[in-house]
């Protein structure tokens, strides 16, 4: 039996979908259903998911894109609860408009030990204003404070690092 090479509507969007998903975009697409949306809205794609994901499928070089990365093992530590928290910044995160403007976006993240809860906010700036505030309505959405806090880079907590002849802020 003679397999069917009839064109698909969406062999049309091959090297849309090519560009979109190589190294030199910017843009991440960490699902096909968003890549699927993207599609629709944006280059007036016209089918169904499952045919979406069926094209995919059929083509190695995109469906390898969407396959998941192998993880590394982590070491799981029996910490009790309320015990460790961790607190980070994820600082200067550019965030791009369509308009291509650029705002920087910083992150605070307050992780739990034992359950791996995550409390995160987004702030216009690390300074410690922004710091005690965050920390504040984490702690009152916790409903305590853990005993112990984390942090890996002290002088993301400082307004004005350290040095040999200043304390600090």
């Amino acid at each position: 039996m003679k397999e069917n090479k009839k064109k698909s509507k969406i062999d049309d969007f091959y090297e849309i979908i090519e560009k979109l998903l190589s190294p030199e975009n910017p843009q991440v697409f960490h699902y096909k259903s968003h890549l699927y949306r993207y599609l629709i809205r944006e280059h007036g794609l016209q089918c169904s998911r499952s045919n979406f994901n069926h094209f995919i499928l059929k083509h190695e070089k995109i469906a390898e894109y969407f396959k998941p990365k192998a993880k590394s093992d982590s070491i799981k530590s029996k910490t009790p609860f309320c015990k460790q928290a961790q607190f980070d910044w994820k600082e200067k995160i550019n965030f791009k408009f369509k308009d291509n403007t650029t705002i920087a976006l910083n992150v605070g993240i307050l992780v739990l030990f034992a359950s791996r809860f995550k409390i995160w906010t987004v702030c216009p700036s690390t300074n410690q204003n922004y710091l005690f505030d965050f920390l504040a309505n984490a702690f009152e959405t916790l409903g305590g404070v853990p005993k112990e806090i984390l942090i890996d880079n002290a002088s993301t907590m400082m307004d004005k690092a350290k040095i040999e002849c200043y304390e600090g802020e």
